[in-house]
């Protein structure tokens, strides 16, 4: 009686060549459940002459229709402005205001009794998005 030694390098190659068959088959047996061979005479039936695909149909006429006519266009954009002036005391005041334009703001504050010197649309974030922020370094 001889004694026969299996490596187990071999039983894992075995075991890797049975699961793949095994794994290959299993996707073959899927494929044919999704996509049966009959499906594709039976799409060409439905769609009338096998070469023209079958689309949505889009009715653009939606367009066209009184309610879109008239819709009204969205209102300005808020945006933030930066002022300096002189109130009704005769001293100096600075500060933001919002408003939808530089006009509104104006009358926004002549209407709070401060006498516009000089207005500017704030600057939100930095100038500079991709570069690093500036860190001031303070040294005792």
């Amino acid at each position: 009686m001889a004694i026969v030694f299996e490596s187990p390098k071999r039983k894992q190659r075995i075991f890797v060549r049975i699961l793949t068959v095994g794994l290959i088959g299993g996707l073959f047996l899927v494929s044919l459940l999704i996509f049966p061979p009959g499906a594709r005479e039976a799409a060409s039936d439905i769609s009338g002459s096998g070469n023209q695909p079958v689309g949505p149909e889009i009715n653009l006429d939606i367009f066209q229709s009184d309610q879109v006519q008239q819709l009204q266009p969205f209102s300005n954009a808020i945006v933030q402005f930066d002022y300096v002036g002189i109130n009704a005391k005769g001293r100096h005041v600075s500060g933001t205001i919002v408003a939808a334009n530089i006009d509104q703001a104006t009358t926004l504050l002549q209407a709070n009794g401060v006498q516009v010197t000089s207005i500017s649309e704030s600057v939100i974030g930095r100038g500079e998005p991709f570069s690093p922020p500036q860190r001031s370094i303070r040294k005792p």
